[in-house]
């Protein structure tokens, strides 16, 4: 579900006390579900490499398409943590070893990058009307030199006309949580893959 916080703080301006804006705290919430079939072995997820620009950034970023590509970010709130921040947690946790899992199998090291987190403006459009999510990753054995599976995750999900910045939100979060579903889904059924 969407999280979200209201923080207000103060500045002090001289002497004299003055309310800064509240600004909006967004929490990029993804929970994907677990695959039926657990992977075969022990998966290590790497330290995601991420594109330039989206690298510590906490502003919900917005691309404007046309025939220059603007990006700019939503006014009124930030993301709580880094969108790969988020993500890697999540699928740190989604691959824990399970009590009933086949933990006796290869270790697999999981390197991934996040290539976008972002709410797409159409040309000649004034609001988003997508959120979208694009993830590469690369699936090798412990100490294999050569990759055992990859692919590109991209998700996209719809914005409603005339969102507000928490339409927004639960726009990213169900294109987050179901691009790293399929990331996870991708993930344990490759490892059962001679």
């Amino acid at each position: 579900m969407l999280g979200l916080a209201l923080l207000g703080s103060l500045g002090v301006a001289g002497c004299a006390l003055q309310a800064t804006p509240e600004e909006v705290v967004y929490r990029l919430e993804a929970t994907p579900s677990r695959p039926a079939t657990p992977p075969h072995g022990q998966v290590e997820v790497l330290t995601p490499r991420v594109a330039g620009s989206l690298a510590g950034s906490l502003g919900l970023r917005v691309v404007y398409l046309g025939e220059v590509i603007r990006v700019d970010e939503a006014s009124g709130g930030r993301w709580e943590d880094p969108p790969a921040e988020t993500m890697e947690r999540v699928l740190r946790t989604a691959f824990l070893p399970r009590p009933e899992a086949d933990t006796e199998g290869p270790r697999w090291r999981l390197q991934w990058s996040l290539d976008q987190v972002e709410a797409v403006v159409p040309a000649g459009a004034a609001d988003p009307v997508e959120a979208r999510v694009l993830l590469t990753w690369t699936l090798r054995r412990d100490r294999d030199r050569e990759d055992h599976a990859a692919g590109v995750v991209l998700e996209q999900a719809p914005v409603p006309a005339g969102a507000a910045p928490a339409d927004l939100v639960l726009a990213f979060n169900q294109a987050v949580t179901r691009a790293l579903e399929r990331l996870v889904m991708a993930v344990a059924q490759a490892t059962r893959t001679p």
